[in-house]
């Protein structure tokens, strides 16, 4: 019985010695596919850094997919921020800033956890390139200007520059040369010794522009070849052909035709060495206009086709339409007009498929950043939740806490009995304090939860009423009816039918215009940029856009608005005020009417007045304009949704202004806006 146990322990003994190899063996091997994967991540990250350095994008975006499945994987989270970034960049290259904006935000929040304020800094600088890239200036500064409250207090002066060099481009964007010219100050103060090239060319850079600004051409010639030394340093390719460019345009502003000719052409040499057709193309534009400058036509003729070419197989719309612009002007000075309106409309008929496609993007970005926002405050209210749940546990724990007490206190002495008592009733009270606390903190929380819910339901209701796919496809279809009328003349007999469809059309897009005008306002989407603005140049700018209306319903307009009057105003919104305004008189105006627009000058105020000869309104038809007005349709049929007066008065009221309407049945209506007055040197008066 014995040799039995014996033997049967070490059988199992044995097993035991055998197994232990095979699961370290397990171990190991898994250890080593770690770090090989480990080590592939790291490769990735590099490799994607290098192709970044050097505007290779397309391979960028390769390396950074690959990095990203890794991490995905829950290896090296420590790559995370840096392969976001990247991704955010190449979305940012190819124009997708609403896809960019997620992706840069995930590596400011990856920085922030890691606690590298460099890389945070770093990536809250490209997040607001992006937004500014996007058009959404106001978000940009807001982001800048947290970079650079926390560089102020650091010594990093080549990152907090390029800050203030962003802020100085924000603001000329803007118009406000005050808080520009603070910028470039601040900027100027910095001491550049020690800077790197790459950072010391952009500060030469920006001394040829201000110097060129005053007509100090040869002092910033000076200027923009230090700038080209310093490219030269930095090894990059793309930053020398920048700075060629940059030099030879200056050098052509001298009338120094022949050494800038030599620059442009060796720009393009060094683009067709790295196969950059799009820097070949800008090249070949500037040659052409150097060219025609210096009275040479023809060669101007050759490159101005060859830049054309090279923008084609590109397939870069702003190239192309670039190229056509500069082939339409040398083709009219060489006299070859007919080639060069068939130029010209194909350029506008770019412009207006760009247009339509950036207003498409417009909206995406729109989007984007309040799915962006509406994340976040998702995420802040779940946050609060556990932070409840955390409360409510808490309570439990000093629920079992008192009961225990209060079982252990039965049990002890009758002398303690008092004492007991006096415990139980102070933790009772503890207890209810804090059940009050939670009972208001949910309070709290629900009336967050029900506030981001009507935010989301008003953001619902209103991209259902815009959509993203509606105006690019009218306004395609508004192409193609003027190509049928200019290339196929239609029939006496469907001449009325295809005008019938232009005015319909020009109608809907009339009205997505006002619905996506509106939309904006009820989100706060429009911000307010007062400016002085000479009336009667602006007023010559809106006739003209409606100057098609005018012809089609034979309206005379008189444009009485005094050449020195100026107004304060937002140049935009005012535009969108004065469409509204024209659109209406037109919409209301018998055929052979008359439309009059004149200035009157106020102490303090200045107001355009257009009057027309339409049909009028009543007095029950005015009482209604102030709540939903009525929708009439015009005296050719046009149609609407009412919303053109409230845009029209809540823009003006955004900016001190106001509307005031006068109208009569069938004898016309005047419509009054008035303005806050200002002189021609952008003072208020």
């Amino acid at each position: 019985m014995r040799l039995l146990i014996s033997i049967h322990l070490l059988v199992l003994s044995s097993a035991v010695v055998l197994a232990q190899p095979v699961d370290s063996t397990i171990a190991f091997h898994k250890a080593q596919q770690q770090q090989r994967d480990k080590t592939r991540l790291q490769n990735y990250t590099a490799t994607a850094q290098y192709y970044f350095d050097i505007d290779q994008y397309d391979s960028v975006y390769k390396y950074t997919k690959k990095g990203l499945q890794l991490v995905n994987q829950g290896i090296g989270q420590g790559y995370s921020g840096d392969l976001h970034y990247f991704l955010a960049r190449y979305y940012r290259h190819l124009g997708f800033y609403s896809q960019a904006i997620a992706p840069i935000r995930q590596a400011i929040g990856y920085a922030k956890a890691a606690n590298n304020v460099k890389k945070t800094v770093e990536f809250q600088y490209a997040l607001a390139v992006i937004f500014s890239d996007a058009g959404d200036l106001s978000r940009s500064i807001d982001q800048i200007g947290l970079n650079i409250t926390y560089l102020a207090t650091h010594e990093d002066t080549p990152t907090l520059g390029a800050n203030y060099l962003l802020m100085i481009t924000l603001y000329r964007q803007l118009k406000n040369p005050s808080l520009e010219e603070v910028y470039i100050r601040k900027y100027f103060a910095l001491d550049k010794r020690n800077w790197p090239a790459v950072d010391r060319l952009y500060a030469s850079i920006l001394k040829g522009e201000i110097l060129e600004q005053n007509s100090q051409f040869k002092k910033a010639e000076i200027e923009y070849k230090q700038s080209l030394r310093y490219a030269r340093l930095t090894n990059s390719p793309f930053r020398v052909i920048d700075g060629l460019e940059v030099v030879a345009i200056n050098l052509r502003n001298q009338h120094h035709y022949a050494s800038a000719i030599k620059l442009f052409n060796e720009q393009f040499l060094k683009a067709r060495a790295l196969k950059q057709t799009s820097f070949m193309a800008s090249a070949k534009r500037e040659l052409a206009t150097t060219y025609l400058a210096s009275q040479r036509p023809k060669d101007a003729l050759r490159e101005a086709r060859f830049a054309l070419n090279l923008s084609r197989q590109n397939k870069q719309r702003d190239g192309i339409i670039a190229s056509l612009g500069s082939l339409a002007t040398i083709l009219k000075a060489n006299g070859q007009y007919q080639e060069a309106l068939a130029v010209y409309e194909e350029q506008q008929q770019l412009k207006e498929q760009t247009r339509s496609e950036k207003n498409v993007q417009k909206l995406a970005y729109m989007q984007a950043v309040f799915d962006v926002e509406t994340k976040e405050k998702t995420i802040n209210l779940l946050q609060k939740n556990a932070q409840l749940n955390q409360l409510k546990a808490l309570r439990q724990q000093e629920q079992l806490a008192v009961a225990r007490r209060a079982q252990w206190a039965a049990a002890s002495i009758i002398a303690l009995l008092f004492t007991l008592i006096g415990t139980i009733y102070f933790f009772l009270r503890k207890s209810q304090r804090a059940y009050w606390t939670l009972t208001r903190q949910q309070k709290i929380v629900q009336q967050t939860a029900n506030e981001l819910a009507e935010a989301n339901a008003v953001k619902n209701k209103l991209f259902s009423l815009i959509g993203h796919d509606l105006r690019s496809p009218l306004a395609s279809l508004k192409i193609t009816i003027r190509q049928i009328q200019e290339n196929n003349e239609p029939s006496t007999h469907d001449q009325p039918l295809v005008n019938r469809l232009e005015r319909q059309v020009d109608n809907m897009l009339g009205l997505l215009t006002n619905l996506l005008d509106w939309s904006m306002i009820q989100l706060n989407g429009f911000h307010t940029f007062p400016e002085p603005l000479l009336l009667h140049q602006l007023v010559d700018e809106m006739l003209s856009q409606v100057s098609e209306s005018l012809q089609q319903k034979q309206l005379t307009i008189l444009n009485q608005v005094d050449k020195m009057h100026w107004g304060m105003a937002d140049k935009q919104q005012l535009r969108i005020v004065l469409y509204n305004i024209l659109s209406n008189a037109i919409k209301f105006s018998r055929p052979g009417g008359y439309i009059r627009i004149r200035s009157i000058m106020d102490e303090d105020s200045v107001g355009l007045q257009i009057r027309d000869t339409g049909i009028g309104m009543s007095a029950e038809q005015m009482n209604a304009l102030s709540a939903w007005p009525e929708v009439r349709k015009g005296t050719f049929g046009e149609s609407g949704v009412g919303l053109g007066l409230r845009i029209c008065r809540e823009m003006l009221s955004r900016q001190g202004g106001s509307l005031h309407i006068d109208s009569t049945l069938n004898k016309g209506t005047s419509v009054r806006i008035q303005l806050q007055r200002a002189d021609n040197k952008g003072k208020k008066s």
